[in-house]
């Protein structure tokens, strides 16, 4: 364990407790990173960009673990084990890869609970948002298309 020591900051002068290799106080240093990120945006969603691109897997399961979802740690185990080929329930169209193409296997989830349904096509997806899920205009539509009337 590193011992601490008192020092002056280089930038703001002010006397901090900090490690023996700092020069700088932890403010601003993150001012410094902060102040970085801002002007070289381009830089680092090109560095994010390949490093999705190479981790295509692992960005997958920090999107699932760090964002609205509230999947439990067996359903992410699902998700993240899913085969290539695998057909989507609804349509049973081939999908290769979880993604955001027509054609990609997305994770499909109940919008009320959050609950994960499983894995369906872009396209059943899509189709089941524009229908808000109502099950009311499913059979609605099931009927047009039968030729009936309500």
């Amino acid at each position: 364990m590193r011992s601490l020591l008192r020092r002056r900051c280089r930038r703001c002068q002010k006397v901090h407790e900090c490690a023996e290799h700092r020069r700088i106080c932890k403010v601003c240093d993150a001012k410094r990173v902060a102040l970085w990120a801002k002007n070289n945006k381009e830089k680092i969603n090109s560095r994010q960009a390949i490093w999705r691109a190479k981790n295509p897997l692992k960005h997958l399961e920090y999107r699932l673990r760090g964002s609205e979802y509230r999947f439990s740690e067996k359903e992410i185990e699902r998700i993240l084990t899913w085969k290539t080929g695998t057909r989507c329930r609804v349509c049973g169209k081939r999908m290769k890869k979880i993604g955001k193409g027509w054609n990609d296997g997305c994770i499909d989830h109940n919008h009320k609970t959050g609950k994960f349904r499983g894995i369906i096509c872009s396209r059943c997806n899509w189709v089941l948002g524009i229908l808000e899920e109502s099950i009311k205009l499913i059979n609605a539509l099931k009927r047009y298309l039968k030729g009936r009337k309500r």
